[in-house]
């Protein structure tokens, strides 16, 4: 496949998940929530209880911008904080009734979305699936590994100037 071949494949995939994550396909159930809001939701629906630091690294955002999308999803009813009786300098973050019930309608609609797509393909094109994802993210982390991986030091020439 030639690279103008594999630039539209890309922009046409694009398109669809641009689609699939459209407001008009989920309704209001995301609330407006932005990438980093979401993904702290899922963070906190699992974990139940923790603190911003722990957002932060598992974010892997600063600690001011966890702070950022902590104050979005209180304002929002979504999580409760609160300041650490021993220490004030913590701030333990949990999800909300509020949050509850916005994360029960998430996963009911990613396994009413799951149940179309089971209908459409075989068991046998899932595991193709699930296999080529697989490889996908495993040829990404190892892009991310080899680009972090600690370079040969580089020998520094002199110059002699005359």
């Amino acid at each position: 496949m030639d690279i103008e071949n594999l630039e539209e494949l890309v922009f046409s995939y694009v398109d669809k998940v641009k689609k699939l994550t459209s407001p008009q396909t989920w309704g209001n159930i995301l609330l407006d929530l932005s990438k980093n809001d979401l993904f702290t939701m899922l963070f906190l629906y699992r974990k139940g209880q923790v603190t911003m630091t722990e957002i932060a690294e598992y974010m892997k955002i600063p600690l001011n911008t966890a702070t950022g999308v902590i104050s979005r999803l209180e304002k929002k009813n979504l999580i409760t904080r609160e300041r650490s009786t021993e220490d004030k300098r913590i701030v333990t973050v949990r999800i909300s009734e509020g949050g509850m019930v916005c994360m029960k309608d998430i996963f009911g609609e990613f396994l009413r979305f799951g149940e179309i797509v089971m209908r459409a393909i075989s068991p046998e094109e899932l595991q193709v699936i699930l296999s080529s994802v697989n490889k996908l993210f495993e040829a990404i982390e190892e892009n991310e590994r080899q680009k972090s991986a600690p370079r040969a030091e580089s020998r520094i020439r002199k110059i002699v100037i005359e």
